[in-house]
């Protein structure tokens, strides 16, 4: 579609700044406004040496040749980042009826603080139920080994000299379970429990 060539326009409208006149003109302006019942218009007004002078002639350029559409675009992108700002309240959980992008960030960064303590957290429990559970084998490996050496002396041996005092010697028979003196060695017999000491 062809579109008629973009002109500024000037002299369509009056604009007279109140800095720029003098008590008494000001009272005739006021004057000549009233009796000649002449209307005035809320406007924007942007001075030529104002920075967004250009930008704004730019955006009336664009309004004037028909491209309205863009207007649709930016109304579009606000419906998507208001639909995105419900879904991203709802999956933070927050409370606020309206809350700003600023505190869902808050809310989004405190979420993950609470996680990353929690994942810390399980971390430490998981290092430390490790270091423990490597402690519980290299001991069970020693008693292994210490019970292995007994039964070892016990095999290559008669018993324990000096044990009654007398100069006797206790026959390890007697310091096993079932013996007089079980209770010296009864721990040898002992099965480890299962989740216990």
């Amino acid at each position: 579609m062809m579109t008629t060539e973009f002109k500024r326009e000037h002299g369509r409208y009056y604009v007279i700044k109140d800095k720029d006149l003098t008590l008494g003109q000001r009272f005739a302006l006021i004057h000549i406004l009233k009796n000649q019942s002449i209307p005035t218009r809320e406007s924007v007004v942007i001075e030529s040496d104002w920075p967004i002078y250009e930008a704004a002639w730019e955006m009336v350029r664009r309004l004037a040749e028909g491209l309205a559409q863009e207007v649709d675009e930016l109304r579009a992108n606000a419906d998507e980042m208001k639909r995105l700002k419900t879904e991203l309240r709802n999956a933070l959980g927050c409370d606020a009826p309206n809350p700003s992008m600023c505190d869902l960030v808050v809310e989004a960064q405190l979420l993950t603080r609470e996680r990353d303590a929690y994942r810390a957290a399980e971390e430490h429990q998981i290092a430390l139920r490790q270091r423990l559970e490597a402690e519980r084998d290299a001991l069970a490996v020693h008693v292994e080994r210490i019970t292995t050496d007994i039964h070892e002396l016990m095999d290559n041996s008669e018993g324990v000299a000096g044990l009654h005092l007398n100069g006797d010697v206790a026959p390890w028979g007697e310091l096993t379970a079932g013996g007089a003196f079980e209770g010296w060695l009864m721990s040898l017999d002992d099965k480890p429990v299962e989740g216990g000491a």
